[in-house]
């Protein structure tokens, strides 16, 4: 169980959570990520699902998790590892919106990582299962194709269709239509 009160902030929620272990097997499997954006830690709030909130005007990023997180600390450790991938290069949805890609590959590695520790936990949300099973298939054909990508374009939302043919020709068009379109 988390503990929280108004005493805790968002650094050491940020630790109690992993968040530098989550974030370093993140670039490890993805790339590194974009360090003109601060991390400023994780915060439960309020929400129907967790989200990364960004401020343009400072390049800030929160994390956010639900209060469902409070008492279960598998879902937490989900939520952040999720969101870490949003953290790789942050987007504020009204300038650059999550692509599939990009939320199939946070889901794929938020379910990775808490395998990884031993808490496993998964989503039943049909669009995010939707956008996961996309990720995956990426995945299995290269499961270096983001890093591979990232070095081009870090913005996992405006990885685009000619730079996935570049990188792998062989695949369907129609595939990579459903991976870059909007969330």
């Amino acid at each position: 169980m988390i503990e929280y009160d108004s005493e805790h902030s968002l650094i050491t929620l940020a630790n109690d959570l992993g968040l530098s272990d989550i974030m370093i097997e993140a670039e490890k499997l993805y790339g590194d990520r974009n360090t003109d954006f601060t991390i400023l830690g994780i915060e439960i709030s309020n929400i129907v699902q967790p989200q990364t909130i960004l401020d343009i005007e400072t390049n800030n990023v929160t994390i956010q998790i639900t209060e469902r997180c409070q008492n279960n600390e598998g879902e937490a450790i989900f939520q952040a590892a999720h969101e870490v991938i949003h953290c790789l290069h942050p987007n504020h949805p009204d300038i650059t919106p999550a692509t599939y890609l990009e939320e199939g590959l946070a889901t794929y590695f938020s379910v990775y990582y808490t395998q990884k520790i031993g808490n496993p936990y998964h989503t039943k949300d049909p669009d995010y299962c939707k956008a996961y099973n996309l990720a995956e298939k990426l995945l299995e054909i290269d499961g270096e194709i983001i890093k591979k990508a990232r070095k081009d374009e870090s913005n996992i939302s405006k990885i685009d269709k000619n730079l996935l043919l570049k990188l792998i020709p062989t695949l369907d068009e129609n595939f990579i239509d459903d991976l870059i379109s909007i969330f």
